[in-house]
């Protein structure tokens, strides 16, 4: 049986819309990510977690929210870099 790994997410003032991932990532809600979407890549924001269901099960989410098929691909995760400003000028990285 084949399954695929799902997120709804929402990128700009849109609605959620429904993105795949590879099996082996995950993703949680409120994490930053990026997807592909019909304009390139956006950044967008994980509305739920991750989770990974049959295909048929996945085949059903996607109409029932309409999405269009194939689906849109989660491209990554952001990941901030925490830097320490140093008042003589240097930067420590956190």
């Amino acid at each position: 049986m084949k399954y695929r790994n799902l997120v709804f997410a929402k990128h700009g003032e849109s609605k959620a819309f429904l993105f795949s991932l590879p099996l082996g990532e995950s993703v949680h809600k409120t994490q930053e990510i990026i997807v592909d979407t019909k304009y390139g890549h956006a950044r967008a924001t994980a509305v739920t977690d991750s989770f990974i269901v049959p295909s048929q099960i996945a085949d059903i989410i996607a109409e029932g929210c309409g999405a269009y098929f194939p689906l849109k691909h989660v491209i990554g995760t952001i990941r901030l870099k925490e830097v320490c400003n140093q008042f003589d000028g240097t930067e420590l990285p956190f």
